[in-house]
Formats: C-alpha cells, sequence, structure tokens
C-alpha cells in the first residue's frame, strides 16, 4: 500500500479490487484480508465463509446441465475447473 498526503485521494485495495479513499484504507484492508479471499481458479472475491458455498455453486449437476443446454461453454469450463465430477 502507498502512502499519500492527501487522505481523501482514492486507491484500489490489492485484495478485493475496490476503490477507496487512503484514510480508509488500513482499516478496509486488514478487514478485507482478513474476512476474504481470491477464488484461485476464477478470481471472485468470495467470503471465507462463502467459500463451500461458492463451490457447490460451481459443482452443481443442474447447473452443469443448463450450461450445456444454453451453450454457455465458459460456464461449463468453470464447472469442471471448480473440481465438477461428472462420476456422482
Amino acid at each position: 500500500m502507498q502512502d499519500s498526503d492527501d487522505p481523501n485521494e482514492i486507491m484500489t485495495c490489492p485484495n478485493c479490487k475496490e476503490e477507496m479513499t487512503f484514510a480508509e484504507a488500513p482499516a478496509h484492508t486488514i478487514q478485507c484480508y482478513r474476512n476474504s479471499t481470491k477464488c484461485k481458479i476464477c478470481g471472485e472475491i468470495i467470503l471465507k465463509e462463502k467459500k463451500k458455498e461458492h463451490l457447490n455453486r460451481w459443482r452443481n449437476m443442474e447447473k452443469l446441465i443448463e450450461a450445456l443446454v444454453n451453450d454457455h461453454q465458459e460456464h461449463v469450463s468453470m464447472h469442471f475447473d471448480h473440481g465438477m465430477d461428472v462420476n456422482m
């Protein structure tokens, strides 16, 4: 995190990419890293307590079938990238 003489200058959180003032940055950044994590697969910032929910969303057979039927290749890939097991 860089320093600024102007506490109202805008900066971007290195974790969640949210913009805030330099005055807000220390508290936000500590809280953000404590409570959030970046999915190593898709890059989405998720609350640590919601990580299992995030993975379950991408491992949902009905959603995978929907993506296949609608020819959403990117979503299909995301399902498999997140560990979708079609042998269930």
